[in-house]
């Protein structure tokens, strides 16, 4: 009886023991219900359990399957590897290999199956004479070293004479593992970067990332920086760099690409001395270290070159800037300014940035365009340089008188590149030519008034002369003493025509001395209303606190009056004439474009009319001696000479502005009376009263006959003794004598190498106490140049009267020494 339909039963009983029918259907329904469940639940195991089983088989053949495909890609992974490989176990027989295991070795796949133990195949090898060592040691020792774990590394010759890198790797389970590597290529690059890296002629080194410390360095290297290899190799690359640049290295290090080319650092040799070098570097693995193989250029001289040519190129740009010429440089196919120098900006008025880029025509009017792109074409056409004489330009800063060169620049091809012009702006130097040959012409014209003057007052010297002592002689003979004092009066006019002469020629005797010009312009313009007339107004403008200035105060007011006459002539009508002072300063620049003016300070007056003004072709003539616009009969033409001359030789400087019909201004410039710059000029004697001498002796030097005769007659007339001489040796002859000679009367000018202020010299060196009176028709030149007189100096112009002679020889003999 099943155990579930036992206790069923058993629920069903009463308590006498009797079965309850009903009760016992129900307690059987039940326990049938209850089976069909429990086999349902069996059922659905027995299926789960069923189902397990399919899907374990399927997993079976589904890792099978992967197996397989593992299978597969493991061969086609090892069948693909550039190495040959073989795996052998703890008896050194083959487990697997790859086909490029057996085209390395040569070997077929029968073969390997053959001889499945590595021992039989180094065995074969050695029957074969490809193999040279014992296999069975080799094999034993090949055993040993995979039971020690131990990783060997051998290089082999194989077939063809290829090479191999042949590495045995152990196994845990007592096997190892063979790659065969065909290194003959890396081999034969490695031979090619070795001969190339040791007999390369630049210094290369390969140094070590990481420590900076050197692995290789070639023979170049060595040369250059002087060490030897084992020094070398015991240095860092911070050894070669100075102190200074070590850390910026070490930092550039850090961010520098794989290849680096061409970077300037400073370097330096075993003995410190250093160099620019010029490195190319890329990174690399050398003996299995991160390094950079670096090869070192020297470029210190062309870097010094470079620099130098830096230099030459600065040099000449500042030659091209501040060259007072004018550089223009053009394109040769375009004829645009592609340079313009700081000299073409002044000359044309133009900024460089109004010019650079621009043809002519872009710049300037189209008639002064045409004629410079007329010149560059006919330089191109030609190709030969060419000059451009004088000629007038218009500019922004006025018209300017110009000369300019064309010059063809070429390439390297022989071919035209650029226009080169070169401009020079002559408009100054012009000018300052001009006043030059005026000045030397007014010099010329100096010198011959100033000869032809000598010899008239020679002449008069003797007609004067003599007519004072026929004078003595007809003193009983009215009639006669009429007609010498005709004469006379006419010589004297001549002697003042000659004083005229004189003052232009600047040899007339000025007596100098500091003097106040606002002083003495009030003294003259007081005179100027008898002169001038009434219709014309004199304004003084005077400045406030002038410096003195030393001049010859009579000269300086006949210079003043002989303007103010010719400010009269020039306004008919009446007008205004303005005089002005004022302190001027004349710079070395204005020097050097005005002959003769010598730079510093001075005091300026200034006299201006409102006059007709005067034509610039009669300015540069103003001052020619006799040249007058006047009617004939109005004037001499020596009014402004005069002037001119006095100017000059008083160290000054003169300049006249002139406008046609606004006036005329005159520009005195008169030098300071600073002790520094005084001039010791010869006091003139005055005119006084003849007066009888006493015994003394005077010793007179003249060299012309006529007039040495009639002194010594005038002298001796006046009861001085007389000694009379030609010459300065003559002279001293008489000195070197033992008669006594109280004065010594002589000419400036004397011939035979002495003048009269040397042979004064020479005779006081005799004789100390020895008196000096000279004479002259010039005393401001002799033939040996200029001659200055002491202020001591006793002077008497020729002609003269014999009572001025009188006069200057008594002053002389009682002039103190």
């Amino acid at each position: 009886m099943h155990k579930l339909f036992a206790r069923q039963l058993a629920k069903a009983r009463t308590a006498a023991g009797d079965v309850d029918l009903t009760a016992l259907g129900d307690l059987v329904g039940a326990a049938y219900e209850e089976m069909e469940r429990d086999r349902r639940r069996t059922d659905r195991s027995i299926s789960l359990m069923v189902e397990e089983l399919d899907e374990h088989l399927l997993d079976r053949e589904r890792a099978a399957e992967l197996l397989s495909a593992q299978k597969v890609q493991l061969d086609a992974a090892l069948n693909n590897m550039s190495q040959g490989l073989c795996m052998f176990d703890a008896h050194g027989l083959t487990v697997l290999y790859n086909e490029r295991y057996l085209q390395i070795m040569g070997y077929s796949a029968e073969f390997v199956s053959g001889r499945r133990s590595l021992l039989e195949r180094l065995k074969y090898h050695k029957t074969r004479g490809d193999f040279a060592d014992d296999p069975e040691q080799f094999y034993a020792n090949l055993l040993k070293d995979v039971a020690e774990g131990k990783t060997i590394t051998r290089i082999v010759h194989g077939l063809n004479g290829r090479i191999l890198r042949v590495v045995d790797r152990p196994m845990s389970d007592g096997g190892w593992v063979a790659t065969l590597e065909d290194i003959t290529e890396q081999q034969q690059q490695e031979e090619s970067f070795r001969l190339l890296f040791d007999g390369n002629a630049l210094p290369m080194l390969v140094f070590d990332v990481e420590s900076l410390s050197f692995l290789a360095v070639n023979d170049a290297a060595l040369t250059h920086y002087r060490y030897t290899r084992e020094q070398f190799l015991q240095l860092t690359a911070l050894d070669l760099r100075p102190t200074e640049c070590r850390a910026d290295f070490v930092d550039k290090l850090k961010v520098m690409d794989d290849y680096q080319a061409g970077r300037e650092w400073r370097h330096q040799k075993s003995d410190g001395s250093p160099f620019i070098a010029q490195v190319y570097s890329r990174r690399l693995r050398y003996q299995g270290k991160s390094a950079r193989l670096v090869v070192v250029v020297d470029v210190t001289e062309r870097v010094r070159a470079e620099e130098e040519r830096d230099r030459n190129r600065e040099l000449l740009d500042r030659i091209i800037e501040n060259v007072t010429m004018t550089i223009l440089v053009k394109d040769a196919r375009t004829l645009q300014y592609v340079l313009v120098n700081r000299a073409a900006e002044r000359l044309w008025g133009l900024s460089r940035s109004e010019m650079i880029g621009k043809t002519p025509h872009e710049i300037f009017e189209k008639k002064a365009a045409d004629i410079i792109e007329a010149n560059d074409r006919k330089l191109l056409e030609s190709g030969t340089n060419f000059y451009v004489p004088e000629h007038k330009v218009e500019t922004r800063n006025g018209v300017r008188l110009v000369t300019s060169n064309r010059i063809a620049i070429r390439n390297h091809n022989g071919d035209v590149q650029y226009v080169l012009g070169v401009v020079d702006d002559v408009t100054e130097r012009k000018q300052v030519e001009d006043q030059l040959r005026q000045a030397q012409k007014m010099e010329a014209v100096g010198n011959l008034t100033g000869g032809v003057a000598h010899d008239f007052n020679n002449l008069l010297t003797v007609i004067m002369g003599n007519l004072d002592l026929l004078r003595e002689d007809v003193a009983d003979n009215p009639s006669a003493e009429q007609k010498i004092d005709t004469i006379l009066q006419a010589s004297e006019r001549g002697a003042d025509l000659t004083r005229h002469m004189l003052a232009f020629s600047r040899r007339q005797p000025l007596q100098a001395k500091e003097i106040d010009v606002n002083a003495l312009i009030g003294g003259t313009t007081r005179l100027f209303g008898y002169t001038l007339g009434g219709n014309i107004t004199v304004v003084v403008r005077a400045g406030i606190d002038l410096p003195a200035v030393l001049v010859d105060a009579s000269q300086l007011e006949t210079a003043l009056l002989n303007i103010a006459i010719n400010a009269r002539d020039a306004m008919p009508y009446g007008g205004t004439l303005t005089i002005g002072t004022r302190v001027a300063e004349l710079d070395a620049d204005y020097a050097a474009c005005h002959p003769g003016v010598v730079a510093g300070t001075y005091v300026v007056i200034e006299m201006t009319d409102i006059g007709a003004g005067i034509s610039p072709d009669l300015i540069e003539r103003i001052f020619e001696p006799f040249f007058t616009t006047k009617p004939l009969g109005k004037g001499t033409g020596l009014g402004l000479s005069m002037v001119y001359g006095f100017i000059k030789q008083s160290g000054g400087h003169i300049k006249i502005y002139s406008e046609l019909g606004q006036g005329t201004a005159f520009l005195l410039f008169l030098p300071l009376a600073a002790a520094a710059d005084r001039k010791a000029v010869a006091k003139a004697t005055s005119i006084g009263v003849a007066q009888r001498a006493g015994n003394e002796m005077i010793l007179a030097v003249e060299d012309n006959p006529e007039i040495r005769a009639t002194v010594v007659r005038q002298l001796r007339d006046l009861g001085y003794r007389v000694h009379e001489a030609g010459n300065a040796n003559a002279a001293l002859q008489i000195l070197d004598g033992t008669e006594r000679v109280d004065l010594l009367f002589t000419d400036m000018v004397l011939p035979g190498g002495l003048n009269g202020k040397e042979l004064a010299l020479k005779a006081r060196a005799k004789r100390a106490d020895l008196k000096v009176l000279f004479t002259s028709g010039f005393p401001g030149t002799s033939d040996r140049g200029e001659v200055s007189l002491e202020p001591n100096d006793v002077l008497l112009s020729k002609p003269y009267h014999k009572r001025e002679l009188a006069k200057a020889i008594a002053e002389a003999l009682h002039t103190p020494l």
